[in-house]
This record gives C-alpha cells, sequence and structure tokens, in this order.
C-alpha cells in the first residue's frame, strides 16, 4: 500500500511541475513581443539575371525545330513511363545533345 502512496506523490509533484513549467512559458510568451526587432533586413533580395554576363547567352536563344521537339515529346513519354524506354535511343539523344546539356550545366553550375 504504501507503493501506491508513494506513486500518487510523485504523479502530483510530477503534474504541479508541468503546471510550474507551462506558466513560466506563458509568462515568457506574453511578455516576450517579438515585433521589438525589425527583420525586413534579413530577408533576401530577389536574385536579378543580368543578361550580359550570362556567358551563354545562345541558352536563352535555343529554338527546338519540329523534329527536336518530337524527339523531347519521346524523351519526356520514357521518363514519364507511358512509351517503353530506348536505351539506345536516349544513348543516340545525349551525344547528339552534348554540347548544349553540357552548357546547361555549366550554367546552372554557376548559379549555385
Amino acid at each position: 500500500m504504501a507503493g501506491v502512496v508513494k506513486m500518487g506523490h510523485d504523479v502530483k509533484r510530477g503534474a504541479w511541475m508541468l503546471v510550474g513549467l507551462l506558466a513560466v512559458w506563458v509568462l515568457v510568451a506574453l511578455f516576450f513581443d517579438p515585433d521589438l526587432v525589425d527583420d525586413s533586413d534579413l530577408t533576401l533580395p530577389e536574385r536579378e539575371v543580368d543578361p550580359a554576363q550570362n556567358p551563354y547567352p545562345e541558352i536563352r536563344e535555343l529554338v527546338w525545330s519540329e523534329s527536336k521537339g518530337e524527339q523531347l515529346v519521346r524523351v519526356w513519354g520514357i521518363v514519364d513511363g507511358t512509351e517503353p524506354s530506348d536505351p539506345a535511343f536516349l544513348e543516340a539523344m545525349l551525344k547528339q545533345y552534348e554540347e548544349p546539356l553540357e552548357r546547361f550545366g555549366r550554367y546552372a553550375a554557376m548559379r549555385e
């Protein structure tokens, strides 16, 4: 019977500790005014793209012909799963567009 009384006392003590911690938290929340700090200067400005500093301007003017567009639609179908995978076609596409893909990769790395 003594163990039951001891456990009830521990539960009461734990409950009062929890109430005390909650009271402290409520007091801190009430008296701490987060608007005292002006954090508007902490926001990062929107990055502006300067076309004059783009070392690969031809990427912006890439124009796909009708046949190239059809090839890209086929690649998207393979990625999407609506068309069967064709490794030979994909390897041929990678070889054909190796130079523009390399330029895209270098330009993307510059933005990092």
